[in-house]
């Protein structure tokens, strides 16, 4: 007896589970909603601004990098 009352619990914990899907699909999360605002337009501003700086710098040091990288390969006899 013990075997299906086991049975009869494990049938009834999964229906329970069942009853708590949804029977929509997931939205992506890439999806963003129509009517959520801007980004720019929240309190996140600032933090976006100070990750659009930092891009544009690291961009600039990259590219003084490479310079330095060309100068000294001439430097040193190489052909670049």
């Amino acid at each position: 007896m013990i075997p299906f009352q086991r049975l009869g619990f494990m049938m009834f914990a999964w229906l329970l589970l069942a009853a708590c899907g949804s029977s929509q699909a997931p939205a992506s999360r890439d999806a963003e909603p129509a009517d959520s605002p801007d980004v720019r337009e929240t309190v996140l501003d600032d933090m976006v601004g100070t990750m659009d700086r930092a891009r544009e710098v690291e961009d600039i040091t990259r590219q003084h990098k490479q310079a330095l990288d060309r100068a000294l390969e001439r430097a040193e006899g190489g052909d670049p």
